[in-house]
């Protein structure tokens, strides 16, 4: 969306003629200099974090910086408030970063980690990174699993956690401010395989109170045909129900029957995630995943392999990698790329990632991209910089959907290059 200046945006522009009369100039209207209205161009932003989730539940947040690009201008600093960074870019190809505040982790492993957002503005203006952000767990899912248990293990399963035991049934959660479903998950003695799963009522956490996941209730898996087109002759098929953002009751299966949650489990809202994975190579590999609002017999096929050669390493104020990625060969109307390279030791963890829209990259023959140098934006630090003489970890991804939404008969293909340049 385009916005004009001041004077362009005014209701009324005023001026006063020779005589002392005033005569109303249209909004559209030049102004009456004769000088061009300036194009502020198009705002983009980059949401951080939420502010309202944090006030909720507390959390932290250790953003280093935010920084843009116009075209193929420098990068400058974004200026953010309550979580959402905003600029304003006259290019429609734009790139945006976010570094994290170099963190100690358990240890004494220091992480630096650095992303950077590459588009157009006829694709997408507002964008999320919430990779500098802990969010927090003030409240508490508690209960008992009671019934029973059968002769394996056991996992109850809710807001994006596990608890796993063989003796123990009572389980306390740590959760967020919400209302999440809870599995319960049995399985075959000395195995990781499902015996049988039940759905426990919603808990809402903002008004508390214990749940009992009852395992008499429990019921077996149910097995469906499955079709896989191409690939490995032997693939890794698993599935899970998606809630929202969380998934529940992973089941494997084999390359000819998948295993769901039965349909009577299945509530509004739930999404049963079909995935399959193949492995061309030990540097190349595919998946594919469907989105089933009720299982089925299922045929999965993959997208073509994307192979991409070892980043080049040039060594200057820092080690920045410069990749060649192949485009074009893709089947579904929405692609993604992208890429990371990282170097580890005793010390230090370091990731650079890079993330593009098909229409940043354009379709005409492999695109040459090297890595930014942020060093000169403010907030940068040298523990986001990779470690020089240390091997550099390396992978592009390319990612083809049928759409973007989450709803019955996504389909999602991936495909994988990986690999280790050494210094």
């Amino acid at each position: 969306m385009k916005t004009f200046g001041r004077l362009g945006r005014a209701v009324l522009a005023l001026t006063v003629t020779a005589c002392g009369s005033v005569t109303e100039t249209p909004p559209d209207a030049p102004p009456p200099d004769g000088s061009p209205v300036e194009d502020e161009g198009t705002e983009i932003t980059m949401t951080v974090y939420s502010a309202a989730a944090l006030a909720q539940d507390g959390g932290t947040t250790f953003v280093a910086l935010v920084a843009y690009q116009d075209g193929a201008g420098p990068w400058q600093a974004m200026t953010g408030a309550a979580g959402v960074y905003r600029a304003r870019v006259k290019d429609p190809r734009y790139g945006v970063a976010v570094a994290c505040v170099p963190r100690q982790l358990e240890g004494g492993v220091r992480e630096g980690d650095v992303s950077v957002w590459h588009s157009t503005t006829a694709e997408q203006v507002d964008l999320k990174d919430l990779s500098c952000v802990s969010a927090g767990t003030p409240r508490t899912i508690t209960g008992a699993a009671i019934g029973d248990l059968g002769l394996g293990t056991f996992e109850i399963q809710s807001a994006g956690n596990v608890r796993h035991d063989a003796t123990n049934r009572e389980f306390a959660i740590p959760a967020p401010t919400g209302r999440f479903p809870v599995f319960g998950v049995a399985f075959q003695r000395s195995t990781t395989v499902p015996a049988k799963v039940v759905r426990a009522p919603d808990v809402d956490t903002a008004v508390g109170g214990a749940v009992s996941v009852d395992f008499d209730q429990a019921v077996p898996p149910k097995p469906y045909p499955l079709t896989v087109v191409g690939g490995a002759a032997t693939p890794t098929v698993s599935t899970s129900v998606r809630n929202g953002d969380l998934f529940f009751a992973r089941m494997d299966g084999s390359p000819t029957e998948y295993l769901s949650v039965p349909p009577t489990l299945l509530r509004g809202g739930d999404l049963v995630r079909l995935y399959v994975v193949t492995v061309d190579s030990l540097l190349l590999w595919r998946s594919s995943l469907l989105y089933l609002g009720t299982p089925g017999p299922a045929t999965i096929d993959f997208a073509t392999p994307f192979a991409v050669a070892a980043p080049t390493l040039t060594q200057g104020t820092q080690l920045l990698p410069t990749f060649s990625l192949p485009t074009g060969g893709t089947t579904q109307p929405f692609v993604d790329y992208s890429f990371r390279v990282s170097t580890s030791d005793d010390e230090a963890y370091t990731r650079l990632v890079a993330s593009f829209s098909s229409g940043w990259l354009g379709t005409a023959g492999p695109v040459t991209y090297s890595y930014p140098d942020l060093s000169g934006v403010a907030g940068w630090d040298e523990g986001m910089a990779l470690g020089a003489g240390r091997p550099v970890d390396w992978s592009a991804t390319r990612v083809e959907m049928s759409t973007r939404e989450f709803v019955a008969g996504r389909k999602v293909y991936s495909s994988m290059s990986n690999g280790t340049v050494n210094p």
